[in-house]
């Protein structure tokens, strides 16, 4: 559990520098390498995108907005009228993990709609659709495709939506 925490805190303070610049990157990269000793861990800062590997696997966090993670599946849907915010991909021997959070000004009703149709055409299964209106709209829709696993939840905001998708690809 104290490994866990110290990871935390390290990806939390490699983000929070990571617009450094390159000597400041190479300080950082080492401080957090540092936090981490009992692991075999290397921290590589590259511009607005912090890669963390160790023996189980990778983390890069991108703070590019705009663009999705590389690798991201050419096979789900990203809603087109969309901004996107910060992103971030995770892997290991098993599963790649790719988080992205975007906003759209469109209207809560719209976008829902869009992603049912959208993943199905896409050959993904809807094994969950958690849909209230309780005040605000929120959605969760859970999907399969294969051996993939994704979730999509869509939350009505005053300015529109947010929208927070997961994408597990299995390796």
């Amino acid at each position: 559990m104290k490994r866990a925490w110290i990871l935390v805190l390290a990806i939390v303070l490699v983000l929070g520098l990571a617009g450094c610049k390159s000597a400041e990157d190479k300080a950082v990269e080492k401080l957090t390498e540092g936090l981490l000793s009992d692991k075999d861990v290397d921290v590589d800062i590259d511009g607005d995108e912090v890669t963390i590997e160790t023996e189980d696997g990778d983390i890069t966090i991108a703070s590019d907005e705009g663009k999705l993670p590389d690798g991201f599946p050419r096979d789900f849907p990203v809603y087109d009228d969309m901004k996107i915010g910060s992103t971030s991909r995770m892997g290991n021997e098993e599963t790649v993990s790719y988080y992205v959070e975007a906003e759209s000004r469109d209207d809560f009703d719209e976008v829902y709609e869009w992603y049912k149709a959208e993943l199905e055409d896409e050959g993904w299964e809807i094994t969950t659709d958690l849909l209230t209106t309780d005040g605000n709209s929120d959605t969760v829709l859970l999907v399969k495709k294969g051996d993939d696993s994704a979730s999509v939840t869509i939350t009505e905001v005053d300015s529109g939506v947010d929208v927070g998708i997961i994408v597990n690809v299995a390796q």
